[in-house]
């Protein structure tokens, strides 16, 4: 009689997945894994290139076509002249660096409504602001808040007053040559006749991430007070960690020329203080001016545009929906020196699609890439059609 032997296999499911993951440790040491290798043909890489260069030119003649869509109107102002006087503002500037500047008026029309949200930009060009010793000379730690003077803002560190070496707020190149033209809209009034001033809006111009890295150092203001005793270790300036903002009395506009008071502003800002950015706003004062924070985003180019307010589309005014087309008045205050290096300074309105404001160069820039891929396929049929066949 024969007696059947069972064999049991005693390994366990752990030791089954450990001699295979060591088999396949081995053969991707060892470099025997299976391997895919891209084989290109005439067939697989020419339609890529037709498809690319097709969907390229596409999505360039598309975006061409929004930034087309974008209503926007345009002002040189560079010499502009004042009501009174033989020369223009540029050039008392030049004559006079130390004067008040002076005023100048324009008279410009809209031909059409300008639809969505309106902005108010200022445009500047042969103006390097992505020079390395230019955008070098800030100290964002006192932009931060932790006000103090940094060799790094030399020569516009500290200012002579009465003999004494003044701390300057904010310090630096970049903060002294803060653009400081401001303007002024009138619309003409048909049925009134009279002109009646567009209502502008100062905030909502600058970028989050950008208003993060600027605070107004308000714990000064109290650094010769105390908290109550059941405060215990928490002061005033400490009520809400998460947004320096929302700490204080919230006295904006005591807080902040008290804060300031022992620093002096940067020369070429003449009069004009920190805490008098916004005289309406006081909420949009000292570092926290939007303004300001505009201007410390460097540009990239030596031709370029900042945001300087937006229209305030108030409901139930006639500016609810769009900046209506009529004639209107620009009221320039010129204290910005631009001939000393060719600059031209200009006023742009304009409103935005999805894509953002009227740029034409991502869309040129898609149709050239992909023209060039259409080229490179005709030229590769043509060489796979005289040559390829001879050594396939």
């Amino acid at each position: 009689m024969r007696t059947k032997v069972r064999i049991i296999n005693t390994k366990s499911s752990k030791d089954k997945f450990n001699e295979f993951l060591e088999s396949t440790i081995k053969a991707f040491k060892q470099q025997q894994l299976p391997a895919w290798k891209p084989f290109f043909t005439c067939g697989t890489v020419l339609p890529s290139f037709f498809l690319l260069g097709i969907a390229s030119v596409t999505i360039g003649v598309g975006l061409l076509f929004l930034s087309s869509r974008v209503q926007q109107f345009e002002l040189d102002y560079t010499h502009c002249w004042p009501l009174y006087g033989m020369t223009s503002c540029a050039q008392r500037l030049e004559d006079n660096p130390d004067s008040e500047g002076c005023k100048c008026w324009y008279k410009f029309e809209l031909n059409e409504d300008f639809e969505s949200s309106v902005y108010i930009y200022y445009a500047l060009t042969n103006y390097y602001q992505n020079h390395r010793m230019y955008e070098n000379s800030m100290d964002s730690y006192q932009l931060s808040g932790k006000l103090q003077a940094s060799s790094d803002c030399a020569p516009y560190q500290y200012k002579e007053i009465y003999g004494q070496l003044v701390p300057i707020v904010p310090c630096g190149i970049v903060g002294n040559t803060f653009f400081n033209d401001s303007f002024r809209i009138w619309r003409h009034d048909l049925i009134s006749d009279l002109a009646q001033e567009v209502p502008l809006l100062f905030t909502g111009i600058s970028w989050p991430s950008d208003q993060n890295m600027f605070h107004n150092p308000i714990e000064v203001v109290y650094s010769n007070f105390t908290n109550p005793p059941n405060w215990r270790h928490r002061h005033i300036w400490q009520l809400d960690p998460k947004n320096p903002n929302n700490n204080g009395l919230r006295n904006e506009a005591l807080i902040v020329k008290v804060v300031y008071s022992n620093f002096t502003n940067p020369p070429n800002w003449r009069h004009r203080h920190i805490w008098q950015l916004d005289p309406k706003n006081p909420n949009n004062n000292g570092l926290r001016n939007e303004a300001l924070i505009v201007w410390f985003r460097t540009a990239a180019f030596p031709e370029f545009r900042k945001l300087y307010a937006r229209i305030n589309h108030l409901i139930g005014s006639v500016y609810e929906r769009s900046l209506p087309n009529g004639h209107y008045f620009l009221e320039i205050s010129y204290n910005y020196p631009v001939i000393k290096f060719d600059g031209h300074k200009s006023l742009i309105i304009s409103n935005t699609s999805w894509i953002g404001g009227r740029n034409s160069f991502l869309g040129i820039a898609y149709i050239i890439f992909g023209v060039i891929e259409l080229i490179m396929t005709l030229c590769l049929l043509f060489i796979y059609k005289k040559y390829g066949m001879r050594y396939s």
